[in-house]
């Protein structure tokens, strides 16, 4: 029954997954004491607060798989499905300390959703099989997720990000770039993809350079920019991108002399978004980012592809 019960939640989820603005419930859908069935529950961790990256997008998806079980008595006969949310704000500390509030707080959990982001989703990962619980991220992407001895009980939704070195690579090549500065944040999720990429410059006698921060740091004091390299990779979280796109604003790096190249899977208008450590305007982060490009990996295959298919997989 659990089994097929995650097989429509992640079939909902797939379909109804959206970033549009939703209300936040601690718990939904709300207990309804008179229907006679049994709730049961599983633990959301997203992050929407105080974050580097924020995953409440994905909370629509999970409402509306869950609206979609509760509705349909064949999936679940005599019970209904809830979420308890909970904020892992992309942290691995506080996605961990989530972890266990939830698992030690009623009411029971029956599986998992989360933890927001692949740093505060690796964490929780490593233990759920200890509690016999499974995992179900619908937006970590980390390459290091990969590793079934580690993460026993852990399934996602998305590709690994790895992929995206694929990206980044099409668009050197199909330029003939062959010279390029890699800015990279110091996560798995970002150092892996950005060394894919490294080996295929490699084999292809491209030339790079590489400058990596770690997350503490802030783009300005790395001299992410010089200006011998005239095309530029960002591999980081968006907050540490906007914070790029001003420093390369201030040392005049951009169009036309200079070409950068992002992740494609930020928020939407990502580059208007404020912070406290954000030194210049929305408009002046729009006019660096002026003919830049993004890659982003696939989620839907391709007609020529070939792809297997198998019930509750």
């Amino acid at each position: 029954m659990l089994r097929m019960l995650w097989f429509h939640l992640t079939v909902a989820l797939q379909a109804a997954l959206t970033s549009s603005q939703w209300p936040y419930h601690q718990i939904y859908p709300p207990v309804n004491d008179t229907d006679g069935r049994t709730p049961l529950y599983f633990a959301t961790v997203l992050s929407f607060g105080g974050s580097s990256y924020k995953s409440v997008g994905a909370l629509p998806g999970i409402q509306i798989a869950l609206d979609y079980i509760n509705r349909e008595p064949s999936i679940l006969p005599g019970y209904s499905l809830h979420y308890t949310l909970t904020d892992s704000q992309c942290n691995r500390q506080t996605a961990l300390s989530s972890y266990f509030s939830q698992l030690k707080n009623p009411p029971i959990k029956i599986g998992w959703v989360g933890s927001g982001c692949s740093p505060a989703t690796e964490p929780t990962a490593e233990l759920t099989h200890f509690y016999n619980i499974t995992q179900l991220s619908c937006v970590s992407s980390s390459p290091d997720l990969q590793n079934r001895e580690r993460f026993r009980y852990y399934f996602q939704l998305v590709a690994t990000d790895v992929l995206g070195a694929h990206g980044f690579f099409g668009i050197i090549q199909h330029f003939g770039w062959r010279k390029v500065r890699l800015v990279v944040q110091d996560e798995n999720i970002f150092t892996a993809t950005m060394d894919d990429l490294k080996d295929m410059l490699d084999k292809n006698a491209v030339e790079y350079t590489e400058v990596r921060f770690i997350s503490e740091e802030t783009v300005a004091s790395i001299n992410a920019f010089n200006s011998e390299t005239r095309i530029y990779v960002m591999a980081m979280y968006s907050p540490h991108a906007r914070d790029a796109l001003c420093e390369a604003y201030r040392r005049g790096f951009h169009y036309p002399k200079y070409v950068i190249i992002t992740f494609g899977w930020y928020v939407r208008q990502w580059w208007e978004m404020d912070a406290p450590s954000t030194n210049c305007t929305a408009e002046e982060r729009a006019h660096v980012l002026l003919y830049s490009l993004a890659a982003v990996s696939s989620q839907f295959p391709r007609e020529q592809d070939e792809y297997t298919s198998e019930p509750n997989i």
